[in-house]
């Protein structure tokens, strides 16, 4: 396939293969050695002859991935690391019995069954989102640290939707132990 875009980068015609469409492209040209890249039709990078930009086929292609990094990870980002579904206007408390501890990426959740106000002598299962299981392990955590079973008050960031759960602040074991979070709504930026 022949690209005018590429063929005005390097200032004769050339038989291209492109590797990604939208408005950036990559296009490995045969004969050249190189690869090029395009955004919206204008060159970012030349091959032989052009020495105003980088020749490397490789430098194209990190170039591209480089900008992808910049339009696409932050959304990403701060997509995953939002609190906005938790109320951050302040905590709140429940005392229940631990039903599991999932110890694993991208976070740990503690589900706890707690008495129900509505309907006495019945259990809600409520689930508390906390950090990764590298971080809680750095603050003294385990996959054990909590077992089915275990009573336990939970001071917690609770959902704004009003379903039964949050995020993890600390929680209080009969022991005296106290399992604490690292991140949280208040805590963002700190």
């Amino acid at each position: 396939m022949t690209d005018t875009g590429v063929s005005r980068c390097i200032g004769h015609e050339v038989s291209c293969i492109p590797l990604f469409h939208r408005h950036a492209a990559v296009y490995f040209c045969a004969g050249t050695e190189t690869a090029y890249l395009t955004y919206g039709g204008t060159c970012m990078t030349g091959g032989r002859g052009n020495d105003r930009w980088h020749r490397s086929w490789f430098r194209a292609l990190a170039t591209l991935l480089a900008w992808g990094w910049v339009f696409c990870a932050p959304g990403t980002i701060s997509a995953h690391h939002s609190y906005a579904i938790f109320d951050g206007s302040g905590t709140r408390t429940v005392s229940g019995v631990v039903a599991k501890l999932d110890w694993k990426n991208p976070h740990v959740f503690v589900w706890v069954y707690v008495p129900s106000e509505q309907n006495p002598g019945t259990y809600v299962l409520w689930a508390f989102e906390n950090d990764n299981p590298a971080v809680l392990a750095a603050n003294g955590w385990n996959g054990s640290v909590l077992k089915s079973g275990d009573k336990i008050t939970v001071e917690y960031w609770p959902l704004r939707d009003g379903r039964p759960g949050g995020h993890w602040e600390r929680g209080s074991l009969p022991d005296g132990r106290v399992l604490t979070s690292l991140s949280g709504p208040k805590r963002v930026g700190r």
